[in-house]
């Protein structure tokens, strides 16, 4: 390998636009963190009103960021590959599986992507989530579902002597590089000269066996080649717009924490020596009048109603574009149950089962790519069905013949192998049933 820069690389000019557009991709996924951690800023407020309360009001939110992403997130569950054998366990329990999946589709909901890198350790292939704004993927021009290269980016070094790690992926072997200068962030990386990485004993190049780019993307509800789009991109301006609500609410509450109290036809004395009223009129004496026309009185506090109400409406307009669930936001405790909740359900499930389908995908090519072997991914159930819904389907699918494993796994939401031994001890048990009973029947009758 010689000096290169990224350029003169294999796809080179799809290699440098990528790298042009992952700055602008940086500061997305890095405000989609801020939201989700709660770091809003204080949009929608003039500049006077920042500028005064700014310090007391910036950490209020009622921050509904986590909600979104984690109600969606949770229903993705992959409980299973099938079919399932050992070569496939031992692939997912050496990687983490149960752990790194939950990872992975919290970052595609929260980030719109997620990516992972298949690599061949010691021990055998292992599966390493990365972090979004450190990949670069590559698709070809002609066929936006191949990827034909991608790059690892990620800064090394103190901030006096800070360099870019560059890592190209390729079909057939990875290209180690890092940046001869120091590095700014990522300017002047598309025309920076690359070095040959070796430093830790490893060499530059190194063939790998895959037979495929072992880069893995989890794109959220976009199409072949294309950028995932974040959970939270409709969500943020209503969020900034709660957020506004709220600061309103407590200006106001603070301005009318104190009952302003009035009095007219009152006269006041003027100080000889100050030339001032005197002070007699204040909060903490007992106004008294000899004038009988005085009148004495209290301004109404102030009304919250509207502010609780835009809150309120903002809450249900967050659940419309997230397809999450009103009553996850609502403040009356109502839950709808039966027929009420799967329609309220619907659109969440909707979508749930899209990026089943689309990330099922992602998942069935590591797996392939890991082992060899072509499996289906296996979803846990997370609609809203009752206990008794599916123990009367159960009931349904046993009397219309259905092999009893296949019931098990509908009607309980178990994987393969558990239905599988669920079914055998049913067997067994319905066995031992018969011949207890048949035992009964044929044995000879007692002798008075």
């Amino acid at each position: 390998m010689l000096p290169a820069t990224l350029a003169e690389l294999e796809h080179g000019p799809l290699i440098k636009d990528g790298v042009d557009a992952l700055a602008s991709r940086i500061l997305t996924y890095n405000k989609l963190n801020k939201y989700y951690t709660g770091i809003h800023p204080m949009n929608y407020v003039s500049s006077a009103f920042r500028e005064r309360f700014q310090g007391a009001l910036e950490d209020l939110a009622d921050n509904l960021c986590p909600l979104v992403v984690d109600t969606i997130s949770g229903r993705l569950i992959v409980d299973g590959f099938d079919p399932a054998d050992g070569v496939t366990s031992e692939f997912l329990t050496a990687s983490r599986f149960d752990a790194k999946q939950r990872q992975i589709h919290r970052d595609a909901v929260l980030f719109g992507d997620a990516f992972a890198i298949l690599w061949e350790t010691d021990k055998g292939p292992r599966l390493f989530r990365q972090r979004p704004w450190t990949i670069i993927p590559v698709y070809d021009d002609n066929d936006s579902e191949r990827m034909v290269a991608a790059v690892k980016v990620w800064a090394v070094g103190d901030k006096n002597n800070r360099r870019l790690r560059v890592t190209v992926y390729y079909s057939d072997r990875v290209l180690r590089y890092i940046t001869t200068a120091k590095a700014d962030g990522l300017t002047g990386l598309a025309t920076a000269t690359l070095t040959p990485y070796d430093e830790d004993q490893e060499p530059a190049e190194q063939p790998h066996d895959f037979q495929r780019v072992p880069v893995f993307h989890w794109a959220n509800g976009a199409g072949p080649g294309e950028f995932g789009r974040s959970e939270l991109q409709p969500v943020i301006p209503l969020q900034d717009l709660l957020n506004k609500s709220l600061y309103d609410l407590v200006v106001g509450m603070e301005a009318s924490a104190y009952p302003q109290r009035f009095g007219t036809g009152i006269e006041t004395t003027i100080d000889p020596v100050t030339g001032k009223p005197d002070n007699s009129w204040t909060a903490q004496k007992l106004w008294l009048s000899g004038n009988p026309d005085a009148n004495f009185g209290q301004l109404p506090g102030g009304e919250f109603q509207g502010n609780l109400a835009v809150a309120e409406s903002t809450r249900m307009e967050v659940a419309r574009v997230s397809s999450v669930p009103a009553y996850f936001f609502g403040q009356t405790g109502e839950v709808p149950s039966g027929a009420a909740l799967r329609v309220t359900e619907s659109p969440l499930q909707t979508k749930v089962e899209d990026r089943q389908v689309t990330f099922g995908n992602v998942w069935e090519d590591i797996v392939g790519t890991a082992t060899g072997q072509v499996v289906n991914s296996v979803w846990r159930d997370t609609s809203p069905v009752t206990e008794l819904e599916r123990a009367e389907l159960g009931a349904v699918l046993d009397r219309l013949g259905v092999p009893k494993a296949m019931v098990f796994q509908l009607a309980l939401s178990v994987d393969a192998a558990q239905a599988q031994e669920l079914a055998t001890a049913a067997e067994q048990a319905a066995l031992q049933r018969e011949e207890r009973a048949f035992a009964r029947l044929t044995r000879a009758p007692e002798v008075p």
